[in-house]
C-alpha cells in the first residue's frame, strides 16, 4: 500500500525526474520513520492527505525552473515515443503485410493460450507492472515496455482519467508468416469505465510478446 501511495504521489509531480526521485525518498522515509513509532499505514496517509492533495502541494511549491525541466523532460519523452512507435510500426508491417492464415488450422499457436496470454499482457498493463510485462516479452521490445516510455503514451493519446477495467471483447487470432517467420496477431478491445481501447499483440513461436499497439 505504502509503495502504491507514493507512485501515486511521483506520478502526478511536475518536476524534473531527479526532484522526483529525490521526493519519493524522502516520503518512503518520512512513512517508514512513522511506522516505527506505532503509526499504521492507515493512519499515516490519513494524516498526510490524498495522494493527489500532496501532489498538488509540491506542484504549486516548485520553483520556475523545475517546470521548466518538466516541460523539456516530457517532450524529450515524447520525442523518443513517436520515433519507437515509428520504428515499432514498421517492424509490425514488415510481418503483417504477408501471408495470413487462421489461427484454427495452425500447427504453431493454440488459440486458448493466445488469449491466456493476452488476457496476462492486458492485466500487467493496467497494474502497471511492466517488469513483469518485460519478462513476457522479446529482448527487442523490453526497452519499450517501461513506465518511462508506456505513461506518456496513455496520457498523450488517451488522457489519465481511463476509470476501472471492466472487460476484454472477444479476440480475433490470425497467424501470420514471412521468410520462414510465424506470429500471432490478437486483436481485441478492452472496455473501461471512461474510454475503449483497442490492442493488438504480436506473439512469437516461442509466445514471446514481439510487439504492441494501442488505438
Amino acid at each position: 500500500m505504502r509503495e502504491k501511495y507514493v507512485k501515486q504521489i511521483v506520478k502526478a509531480l511536475r518536476c524534473s525526474k531527479a526532484k522526483r526521485e529525490d521526493i519519493k525518498k524522502q516520503l518512503t522515509a518520512d512513512i517508514v520513520t512513522a511506522q516505527e513509532q506505532g503509526e499504521s499505514e492507515e493512519e499515516i496517509m490519513a494524516r498526510m492527505g490524498t495522494a493527489k492533495e500532496i501532489a498538488s502541494e509540491f506542484n504549486a511549491s516548485f520553483p520556475e525552473e523545475e517546470a521548466r525541466k518538466y516541460k523539456k523532460e516530457k517532450t524529450l519523452k515524447i520525442i523518443a515515443i513517436i520515433v519507437a512507435v515509428v520504428v515499432l510500426l514498421g517492424i509490425g508491417l514488415y510481418w503483417i503485410v504477408p501471408k495470413y492464415t487462421s489461427i484454427e488450422g495452425s500447427t504453431v499457436f493454440r488459440e486458448e493460450q493466445l488469449i491466456v496470454q493476452t488476457q496476462e499482457v492486458i492485466d500487467l498493463l493496467n497494474a502497471e507492472e511492466y517488469e513483469a510485462l518485460q519478462a513476457m516479452a522479446t529482448e527487442q521490445l523490453k526497452p519499450m515496455l517501461t513506465a518511462e516510455y508506456l505513461e506518456p503514451v496513455k496520457e498523450q493519446y488517451f488522457g489519465n482519467d481511463w476509470g476501472a477495467f471492466k472487460n476484454l471483447g472477444n479476440p480475433y487470432i490470425m497467424q501470420i508468416k514471412q521468410m520462414n517467420v510465424t506470429n500471432a496477431v490478437v486483436q481485441v478491445n478492452a472496455s473501461y469505465e471512461n474510454i475503449s481501447v483497442t490492442y493488438t499483440l504480436l506473439f512469437d513461436e516461442e509466445g514471446k510478446l514481439t510487439g504492441m499497439y494501442m488505438k
